[in-house]
């Protein structure tokens, strides 16, 4: 029976090790999934296999110095799956002194793992453990020891567990670490020196937790790709422990409950890429809430149903500016200052909004004008069933493209959502502003002369 034990001599793999009863075994590889085993397949001799793959059973506690001690030279071990509830520390009989083993890769997740002890992986000496997965557990203590054997560790994923609190230094014994994944965990706050020394890291995710406190020296010296604090609790950016990043390529600080970004929100904060979206009750980004950003290259700020007002220097100091989304919010209105103080600009999205027909949106149309292609503008008007409104216009340029298209340095993207007006479906790429050129000014706008 499969979940009685564990090893026979049913094939042969490799050297002529036997493979597992029920097993498949190829090029140093066992593979024993979904067998509903209750203990790890144990050789009679030391194994040369590379990988083991254990997931799917039944394996409740495992004793990993014991294990590997049958498969000293095994690469990649996992265990995912197996309603795993301990790691056992060694007993006495498996304490050999000076042995250490050959794995990198280590896969924990997907279990029932509540505590991760101290001596759960310390007391195994594992000094070329590179990746170690401990996702989708129930952990919510990590002792503080608890790394302290794996030196060459650059991948941990903790994410998709109960954790409420990030011990200060707790991955200092881990200095190469470049990726930690502590998304949807429970963690409240971030204290200084909890990623203190990790000068190697590159990918930090602590989004989908309940964090509404960063103290200011978290994130000091640290330079990565990409940092995620979305959905989080924060009421406001951190920006005195983003200013300390050494820098930063991703910044994402969507789904926070935000109200106003106010003036120098996210000052001095060296990253190239920022998204504040999905926040649900962003009303507001005030005047320099983004401010001395000299390598800020694309700021995404959409999706934010409540917000209704983006000052049109709400960006300053940022040279580098190539991209702005404020695409799918409810703005209503954008001034003609906005791309003066952006020199870089090159992109400008502001599909989705509910833009208002109105003269105030006339400079966007000016922005594809040059001496060689000189804009004619031929209108065509429909009154509205009252009699009274322009329902839908349309704008062509002299080589008959649309007035959106043809724009040498700034490309500008705008949906069809006009307050109080009707675009039909062909001519959905028809700027606002392009209705607003319709009617020449406000004062004109009943007129509805054809042109």
């Amino acid at each position: 029976m499969l979940s009685s034990l564990i090893v026979s001599a049913a094939a042969l793999f490799a050297a002529g090790e036997p493979c597992p009863s029920g097993c498949n075994c190829a090029k140093s590889t066992i593979d024993c999934v979904g067998l509903n085993l209750t203990a790890p397949p144990l050789p009679s001799a030391e194994s040369s296999t590379l990988r083991l793959h254990l997931d799917g059973n039944a394996i409740a506690a495992v004793d990993l110095s014991s294990l590997l001690r049958h498969y000293p030279s095994l690469r990649s071990l996992s265990l995912s799956a197996n309603g795993l509830s301990a790691l056992l520390p060694p007993d006495g009989a498996n304490l050999g002194a000076g042995i250490s083993f050959s794995l990198t890769r280590l896969d924990l997740s997907r279990n029932h793992l509540h505590v991760l002890h101290a001596r759960a992986l310390s007391a195994t000496a594992l000094p070329a453990l590179t990746w170690l997965n401990l996702s989708g557990n129930a952990l919510h203590t990590l002792a503080p020891a608890a790394l302290a054997s794996l030196p060459a560790l650059t991948t941990l994923d903790l994410s998709n567990n109960r954790l409420e609190e990030a011990h200060a230094h707790f991955f200092e014994s881990s200095p190469r670490l470049s990726e930690i994944d502590l998304s949807r965990n429970r963690l409240s706050r971030l204290n200084d020196g909890t990623l203190g020394h990790l000068t190697q890291l590159s990918l930090v995710d602590l989004s989908h937790n309940q964090i509404m406190r960063v103290e200011d020296n978290v994130f000091t010296g640290i330079n990565v790709s990409h940092l995620d604090l979305g959905f989080n609790a924060l009421r406001r950016p951190p920006a005195a422990a983003l200013r300390r990043l050494a820098a930063a390529r991703t910044l994402v600080l969507d789904g926070n409950p935000f109200e106003r970004l106010e003036r120098d929100a996210l000052q001095g904060v060296p990253a190239e890429f920022v998204s504040i979206s999905h926040c649900p009750r962003l009303a507001l980004v005030a005047e320099a809430a983004v401010e001395e950003a000299p390598t800020l290259e694309t700021l995404t700020i959409n999706y934010n149903p409540m917000l209704s007002y983006f000052h049109p220097q709400a960006v300053t100091g940022a040279p580098r500016l190539a991209a702005l989304d404020l695409s799918n919010n409810a703005l209503f209105a954008l001034e003609e200052s906005l791309p003066r103080a952006l020199p870089g600009l090159k992109a400008l999205y502001l599909e989705g909004n509910r833009l208002a027909c109105h003269c105030s949106l006339a400079w966007v149309a000016s922005l594809g004008q040059d001496e060689e292609d000189q804009l004619q503008r031929k209108h065509w008007f429909r009154r509205s069933a009252a009699g009274s409104r322009v329902q839908y216009c349309k704008a062509s340029t002299s080589s008959g493209r649309p007035l959106v298209h043809g724009v040498p340095r700034l490309c500008v993207q705008l949906g069809a959502d006009l307050a109080g007006g009707v675009v039909p479906p062909p001519l959905r790429a028809v700027h606002p502003a392009a209705v607003c050129a319709c009617f020449g000014c406000a004062t004109r706008r009943r007129r509805h002369l054809a042109v």
